[in-house]
């Protein structure tokens, strides 16, 4: 099964049951059965609704809200910055706006902002302190 992974759970929607993605990646298809994941932990498997093509710059204020919680101009900024390493031209390559549902019976329930807070606080290397 395929994937899909998040560094991040920008604008929480990891703990709705549809959610966006906005990727570089145009290889996943409307039906196709994909695992969803955050930072390496398996949330549940969750099917492709819908599939949109656009530039990047047409993506829309709306859309860019709802994925990330930015504005357009900095989500834009965002995505820019995420894929720098893949030297893309971004007048010409398409992105995919993906429309994904969990499926029910294979989600598993979202942790509170607290416990996510305390999840990435653990998860980063301790601060050495010049004693």
């Amino acid at each position: 099964m395929k994937e899909i992974a998040f560094s991040n759970n920008w604008n929480k929607k990891l703990c709705c049951n549809f959610f966006t993605t906005i990727r570089l990646n145009k290889s996943h298809v409307i039906g196709e059965e994909i695992m969803i994941k955050l930072k390496d932990k398996e949330l549940g498997k969750a099917v492709i609704i819908q599939k949109k093509l656009c530039l990047l710059s047409e993506l829309t204020e709306y859309t860019a809200h709802l994925d990330t919680g930015y504005n357009f101009e900095k989500t834009c900024a965002l995505i820019m910055k995420m894929n720098k390493a893949k030297n893309v031209d971004w007048n010409v390559e398409q992105i995919a706006v993906y429309l994904i549902g969990y499926s029910e019976q294979n989600k598993l329930p979202c942790i509170s902002q607290n416990e996510f807070i305390k999840e990435v606080k653990d998860s980063l290397p301790e601060k050495k302190t010049n004693a």
